[in-house]
């Protein structure tokens, strides 16, 4: 869940098996939210929702298999400025190019209000909505190829991008520090970079006991 700067202000939220959507979280017509308080947004069924911090017109949303999408809610252009377009839905995720997370994160910088950032098996963001995509990590996970096979049976196979494995399954920069970030994956590792990724490398250490 996210919220933007409106007044009433909006929590944007992805509705799995249907919709993203944001809603007031007040009503200026009745003494209760109706269906006229909300309209869907940016995103699909899954995924992280956020609005622009300097237009919340304008909302970014995830979904699975790496989708994002930018949504302007004044003039109704809806594009996909995913990271990498590649649907990889019925192939195991060693054949993808990046591993992202049915959920992955999708975060703006509280201090650079343009930067955004996006987390696959290595963190991405961007400065010009999303036309242009920079890695600024290397691999944060550990990379066991035997746990990205095709799962399923035999015959029917299950790869729609929930079973992913190896991915940033949580992500952030410091709210009081710029430049701090932490990533956090499935896999058991953390990592920290002080300065935004510009080295290029992520200090880390392991927080699953048994890896």
């Amino acid at each position: 869940m996210s919220t933007d700067n409106h007044f009433p202000y909006r929590i944007y939220g992805a509705q799995q098996d249907n919709s993203s959507l944001r809603i007031h979280h007040r009503s200026f017509t009745s003494g209760s939210i109706t269906q006229e308080d909300w309209e869907p947004t940016a995103g699909f069924e899954s995924g992280h929702i956020v609005p622009d911090p300097l237009n919340d017109d304008i909302v970014y949303g995830g979904n699975y298999d790496g989708f994002i999408g930018r949504l302007n809610h004044k003039t109704g252009e809806n594009n996909n400025i995913s990271v990498w377009p590649d649907a990889n839905i019925g192939r195991g995720a060693d054949s993808a190019r990046y591993r992202f997370q049915w959920n992955f994160p999708l975060f703006f910088s509280p201090h650079e209000k343009k930067r955004l950032y996006a987390a696959a098996n290595v963190l991405f963001c961007t400065e010009d909505e999303g036309i242009s995509w920079k890695q600024i990590s290397p691999d944060l996970t550990r990379d066991d190829k035997s746990k990205q096979k095709a799962s399923g049976g035999i015959i029917t196979k299950d790869n729609t991008g929930v079973e992913t494995y190896a991915t940033i399954f949580a992500a952030c920069e410091s709210p009081y520090e710029k430049d701090l970030l932490w990533c956090g994956s499935d896999d058991g590792l953390m990592h920290v970079s002080r300065d935004g990724g510009k080295t290029g490398a992520m200090s880390h250490r392991k927080i699953c006991p048994n890896g």
